[in-house]
């Protein structure tokens, strides 16, 4: 296997860079929904418990986690996308950093190969 080129390598940071604003728009997109599910689900949670016909508290809780269950799926689900997508850009930022090590290895490499171990500026 070859090495890969400077251009292949700057390719490959561009690439990434753009996956990595459209996973930025996404995480975005991902945050918002999880914000509006969760303030749904406390809110509907909210209602029920002060709306349940019981005698003690456990019970209202009880029937307000049974009739909030949708609620709170969603927001779970919202939730795990969000983290999901704040998992994948701080793995494209680590892969570009990754690419910028190699180039600057080979910038070095560029250097040295120009003025050579003996070069006394």
């Amino acid at each position: 296997m070859t090495s890969p080129t400077p251009t292949e390598l700057i390719t490959e940071m561009f690439r990434l860079s753009q996956a990595l604003d459209k996973g930025l728009e996404y995480l975005l997109e991902m945050s918002r929904e999880w914000a509006e599910a969760e303030n749904d689900y406390r809110q509907a949670k909210a209602v029920t418990f002060l709306a349940a016909d019981a005698a003690t508290v456990a019970a209202r809780h009880m029937i307000s986690d049974e009739r909030c269950e949708k609620q709170r799926q969603r927001a779970y689900m919202a939730r795990g996308q969000k983290e999901a997508a704040r998992e994948a850009v701080r793995a494209r930022r680590t892969q570009i950093s990754a690419l910028q090590t190699a180039l600057n290895v080979l910038k070095e490499e560029f250097g040295f190969g120009r003025t050579g171990p003996e070069y006394q500026p």
